[in-house]
């Protein structure tokens, strides 16, 4: 298995060296005044030679961890035909689940969006026209985005939709979720600036936060909202009002402003299952939560910092190594070893390992192929680990959850207008505290991302 693995890697940069060579020694045939030649030599080429080296450490790599380490054989990657057949299938899977009116427009807005981005590629081969390929380019992706609910879930952090069938009214739902209980009390009908029709909302709470729901043809939009001003009307009354809550309490008033989008992916599933089975499910009680966060900015250099609580009390000491490809989170006092997160580097997509306090494998954290967002998942005992970029926020935030169920957040320098107390590099949401070694480890590895994209 291991040798399989090693030489299905060399696959890529021989194919892309044959298909180089075969263009050069056709070159007089190539399209454009110079566009296929620049193609050849600014993708192709460098394709070929940065898969090869990559495929070459990779060996040596796991070689070196299987029979020099011990360690376990590495997941072998699908092929290409595989991996092909396996996006087929989940495509086939998703359309078998659309509704007529919903497919209708998905192979229309896929193949408006198919067109426009093959149009954008013969305008730039042929006419050289940047700027307006690029505007037809954005077009077509846009008409991707919106050609189905998933994909446009995928793309947007803030807002989720779902397919609906016409008949659906908001009163309908406000009937079904008249005393679905959240930190947002009960919802209500009313009127949001900018909205036609009816919405469902939630809220607002105590800083002006809230959750609304509103229907547009067939589908179904649940979305954050910031502005108090912006609702407009309240036609009926919750069957309980938000919770006050102290916002002198710097960690009551991070938890709420992280648990919004939270509690937008778990109303998306409540809506989710209402439209497939017609039951309501009750939220489950919030657990109590907690908020830890570190200050410090990463450097080439090696690094000791602390995650603390919101009362400033030292939870973790944390240790990185100069050029900063592993760190350490130590027991505050002792010195013991928790944890250890190890980036692995000449890696085709970024990918860290996490180790225990006795030095084995935790699990390898990968970073998934995603266009509009970045998205990191690992296997545990317990699911798939899955994290998350909230599209659509200031900041590099995150949501972390397994097998679906959220676990915690993790917020890219939250600077909310509070007195004395800065939250200034990363703040983590904790949910479940059996999770709380694991999710600094996430958020470390998350801060070492950032810094990493700024420096790019």
């Amino acid at each position: 298995m291991l040798v399989k693995t090693c030489v299905k890697r060399f696959i890529f940069p021989i194919v892309s060296s044959i298909v180089f060579f075969v263009a050069l020694f056709n070159e007089d045939k190539l399209p454009g005044d110079g566009a296929g030649d620049a193609f050849l030599l600014l993708v192709i080429l460098p394709a070929a030679f940065l898969s090869l080296f990559w495929a070459i450490y990779a060996d040596i790599r796991d070689i070196y961890r299987v029979k020099v380490k011990g360690e376990c054989m590495p997941e072998p990657s699908p092929g290409i035909f595989k991996y092909l057949r396996n996006v087929w299938q989940e495509r086939k899977e998703r359309l078998d689940r659309m509704d007529s009116g919903t497919r209708k427009n998905y192979y229309l807005l896929s193949i408006i969006g198919g067109a426009l981005i093959v149009l954008g590629f013969v305008i730039i081969i042929f006419l050289n026209w940047i700027v307006v390929s690029t505007l037809i380019w954005i077009a077509g992706v846009t008409c991707f985005i919106y050609s189905s609910p998933e994909r446009y879930n995928s793309a947007v952090g803030t807002v989720k939709t779902l397919s609906c069938s016409e008949t659906m009214t908001i009163e309908e739902l406000y009937q079904a979720f008249y005393k679905v209980d959240t930190t947002f009390g009960t919802p209500y009908i009313g009127k949001i600036r900018f909205v036609k029709g009816d919405s469902l909302i939630f809220g607002p709470d105590s800083v002006g936060e809230y959750i609304y729901i509103y229907k547009s043809g067939i589908r179904i939009y649940i979305s954050e909202g910031y502005m108090e001003s912006l609702i407009l009307e309240q036609k009926t009354k919750p069957y309980r009002k938000p919770s006050p809550w102290d916002t002198t309490n710097y960690g009551n008033v991070l938890c709420y402003h992280m648990e919004t989008t939270m509690l937008l992916t778990e109303m998306f599933d409540l809506v989710q299952n209402y439209l497939k089975t017609g039951k309501v499910q009750a939220l489950e009680p919030a657990k109590k939560q907690q908020i830890y966060y570190f200050n410090e900015d990463f450097k080439l250099l090696g690094q000791r910092f602390s995650l603390k609580d919101c009362n400033r009390r030292i939870i973790y000491d944390i240790e990185g190594t100069a050029p900063l490809l592993s760190f350490r989170i130590l027991e505050h006092g002792t010195g013991k070893l928790l944890f250890k997160i190890t980036k692995d580097v000449v890696h085709m997509l970024p990918q860290y390992r996490f180790f225990d306090e006795a030095g084995k494998l935790y699990g390898s954290f990968e970073k998934k192929f995603v266009l509009t967002h970045d998205e990191f998942s690992m296997e545990l005992p317990e699911g798939t680990l899955v994290m998350r970029q909230i599209v659509g926020q200031i900041g590099s935030n995150y949501l972390i959850s397994i097998n679906g169920e959220n676990i915690g957040s993790i917020a890219e320098r939250l600077n909310f207008t509070l007195k004395n107390l800065v939250f200034d590099n990363t703040v983590i949401l904790v949910r479940d505290s059996n999770y709380k070694l694991l999710l600094t480890a996430l958020a470390i590895m998350a801060a070492r991302e950032l810094t990493r994209d700024r420096d790019d």
